[in-house]
Formats: C-alpha cells, structure tokens, sequence
C-alpha cells in the first residue's frame, strides 16, 4: 500500500533498524501525536527528551510466525489495531496482536542496550544477529517491522522477577555511547510489561517482535 502513513503520526522523517548507532542518537524531539488505543494496556513514556525520538512510534507485539507478523505492517493503528472491513462495526477477522506501546523505544538502540545489560553480548554482535533482522518495511523504511534477537527474548522469558529493578536502573542510565537515558520508574514498568509479553506469548508458541513507523 504505497504511500500509506500511519494514523498516529504524519511527520516527514524515515528510519533505518540497521544504522549506525550515530544516526540513530536521538537529535530533535519529532512532533507528538494522538496515539491510537492498543489491545494491551501501552506504556505510556513520560514526555522528556531523555526518551529519544518520542515521534517515533514502537509497537511490541508476539506473533506465531514472520509471516503473522509481517502482515501488521500495513495496520495504520499498529498491531493492536488490525484493519477493518465492511464499515466501522464489523471488524475484520484478523485478530489484534497483544502489545505493548514504547513510544522512541526502538529495537536498535534501545533494545540492544537491555540486551547487552541481560547478556552480556556486545553491541556489534547484537547488531549482526540474523535473528534480528528486519522482516517488512515500507515507505523507504518509515514503517518496519522486525524481531528482537533470539537471545534477548530468551533473556526476557528467563528473567529472575526478584532482578528486574536492578536490570532496569542498569538500562536506564544515561549512556552517552548509546545516546539513551530514562527515568529509573518508566524502564522497570517497560522492562515488567516486555517480559509479561513475552512469556504470555511462549504459552501460545508467538515471538516478540516491534512495529515501528516515524
């Protein structure tokens, strides 16, 4: 669907998963917009800079195949918000993926961040994992999808709970390498409702993956 544009934001930007770690180094607030209800309580990122670009939309959801997943990236409300057909009250029958709602959390930066600080892999490493790779983009790479690595969902399912405030604060702190920094409370909330994500979509056989549009 060339040149559709998503419903929360209409911006002129775009976006590479795969950059440098320089470009994608958040530089200007980009405008905010109204966000459209996901099937999962979103949380919601505190308006401050330290947040990255908070213009960018970032929609983590499971899904039981590449396939599955791929098929949101053309959802204009995300992937809580499947399209509909025959009107406005019938909706279609494809159901709204769980999500959570991250807005500037992308899964470069951000999320090669918390899985450097839950395993230990280096960046480099995290950045080349196949596992991770971008599956769907559209509009020149506006609108992506792509699956957090293997590792750092594995990591995510296996999370000691008695561990995720101190994990958190790790992942929070401002890091000039990385260009990110949150407030402490925002990142455990974001970090508990990732992990209850995750483990909620083993149960029915789904991966995590990210919607992200600019």
């Amino acid at each position: 669907m060339p040149g559709l544009r998503c419903r929360r934001h209409a911006g002129p930007s775009s976006l590479t998963l795969r950059n440098q770690r320089k470009l994608c180094r958040p530089r200007t607030v980009l405008p905010l917009c109204t966000p459209v209800p996901v099937s999962v309580g979103p949380a919601e990122t505190p308006g401050s800079d330290h947040y990255g670009r908070m213009g960018l939309l970032c929609d983590y959801f499971t899904a039981a195949s590449n396939a599955q997943a791929e098929e949101t990236i053309d959802w204009i409300g995300g992937p809580g918000n499947p399209p509909q057909r025959g009107g406005l009250v019938r909706r279609s029958q494809v159901a709204a993926r769980p999500t959570v709602s991250l807005r500037g959390i992308e899964p470069t930066i951000w999320m090669g961040k918390l899985e450097e600080v839950l395993t230990g892999r280096s960046f480099d490493d995290i950045l080349h994992d196949a596992t991770g790779k971008v599956i769907a983009a559209r509009d020149g790479g506006e609108r992506q999808v792509a699956p957090l690595t293997a590792s750092l969902q594995d990591a995510l399912a296996g999370i000691d709970d008695e561990t995720v405030d101190e994990v958190a604060a790790q992942w929070a702190e401002p890091d000039e390498f990385y260009g990110t920094g949150a407030d402490t409370e925002f990142a455990t909330s974001a970090l508990r409702d990732l992990v209850r994500l995750v483990r909620a979509g083993r149960e029915r056989g789904e991966k995590l993956y990210c919607w992200v549009c600019v």
